[in-house]
């Protein structure tokens, strides 16, 4: 029955499916669901044919609210969500990497396989990382394997000819999110990616449009870029290249040394929590509201298994193996939460008090280096200055308005 729903919903447009929900409904009634749940996969097909006009890609969307649903996953934005660092490896070196790898390790297949486990049952949104993730074949796979999970995939675009292109868009529930820094080479390349990368991302969108697959665009926000890609001309301009979705990112100066001329200006910040506020309220672009009152965390799972919390903060105490990661990841959360800083964000409010925290709790490091933000009292107290200044505009903009 649920096959025989998509097949009805998945060329439809959205008002004809708004305008036979009931019909739909319907066609839902011989499966062990609750009514509700049959309303909602409506509501669903309606918003995703708001987005793409891929039948593929629109089906494995279909597929994948299914499983949220049938499996009761209730949290989203970044509560719902899981990164998977699948390899390390990738053949670009850009200067301000957020991982700065020194080796190639990929995840092990146990680790994975237990992972995506957990992650059937309790994530909605799950997102493959690097190294570039595209080095590793076994992503064309777990796709194949996991027609009901949507893998988003995020890439340098490098290695994206027609070919892989074409196999992205037949599996459908492969979603690349191409890391794009700019409106041109001089601010791509410059800032963050290094030479050609901007020739290379292009490309890719070529390929990808060639073969009819949806992609999306992240964008990391420095203070030499944030007037340009947080513009509603740099989002157009994306959505009529094809992309069907956005992710926006601040800098963050990992790594042994902390680059603070790219960090955003209080402004910079307080510009793009409005403008990602705009996007989503305009539907300028598809952009997950990934807003907290107090950071709970990204859960990411690290090629070498370690549980962390943060693609930015390479500390874990806990790793996949062995097991029993439900209980893993409450803890890894509750420890999290129990930071007191000011603000959304303990890496920007507090960043050596929160090291300090999560230290005592029995965290360790996951990288061979030391981390200058995490450990200079000097360029920490830059970064939370500048953080405080942020929220200090922000609630006078608030109080004005």
């Amino acid at each position: 029955m649920l096959e025989q729903f998509i097949t009805s919903v998945q060329a439809k447009t959205p008002q004809e499916i708004e305008q036979n929900a009931a019909e739909l409904v319907g066609l839902l009634a011989d499966m062990d669901i609750t009514d509700d749940i049959r309303k909602k996969m409506v509501l669903d097909a309606s918003k995703i044919a708001h987005i793409t006009d891929s039948v593929t890609t629109r089906t494995a969307f279909l597929r994948s609210y299914y499983r949220i649903h049938k499996n009761g996953v209730k949290s989203d934005g970044r509560a719902g969500s899981a990164v998977i660092e699948i390899t390390r490896h990738c053949p670009k070196h850009c200067p301000n990497c957020y991982l700065h790898a020194s080796d190639n390790r990929m995840i092990s297949d146990d680790a994975l396989d237990a992972i995506l486990k957990y992650i059937r049952h309790h994530c909605k949104h799950i997102f493959l990382t690097g190294g570039e993730p595209l080095t590793d074949k076994r992503v064309f796979r777990l796709a194949a394997d996991n027609p009901d999970i949507v893998f988003f995939v995020f890439s340098n675009g490098m290695l994206i000819d027609l070919s892989m292109a074409q196999t992205i868009a037949g599996l459908g529930n492969l979603i690349t999110i191409l890391g794009i820094d700019g409106d041109c080479a001089a601010m791509h390349d410059g800032i963050l990616k290094g030479a050609n990368s901007f020739d290379e991302v292009n490309r890719a969108i070529d390929n990808l449009n060639a073969a009819k697959a949806a992609w999306g665009y992240l964008s990391v926000v420095t203070r030499l870029n944030a007037t340009t890609v947080l513009s509603p001309e740099f989002v157009l301009s994306m959505r009529r290249r094809g992309a069907i979705m956005a992710r926006y990112l601040e800098f963050m100066p990992t790594g042994k040394k902390a680059d603070l001329r790219l960090f955003p200006s209080a402004q910079d910040y307080w510009q793009m929590e409005k403008r990602k506020r705009e996007i989503i309220e305009r539907n300028e672009i598809y952009l997950q509201d990934t807003s907290q009152n107090k950071c709970r965390g990204l859960l990411f799972f690290s090629a070498d298994g370690s549980i962390k919390n943060c693609p930015f903060f390479h500390y874990a105490k806990h790793n996949v193996a062995g097991g029993h990661i439900r209980e893993k990841v409450a803890d890894t959360i509750r420890d999290w939460c129990l930071s007191d800083h000011i603000g959304e964000c303990p890496l920007y409010s507090a960043p050596i008090r929160f090291r300090q925290h999560l230290s005592s709790c029995g965290w360790k490091p996951t990288v061979n280096f030391e981390e200058e933000y995490l450990t200079n009292p000097e360029t920490a107290e830059t970064i939370a200055g500048i953080y405080q200044s942020f929220l200090n505009l922000k609630s006078r903009e608030h109080h004005d308005s």
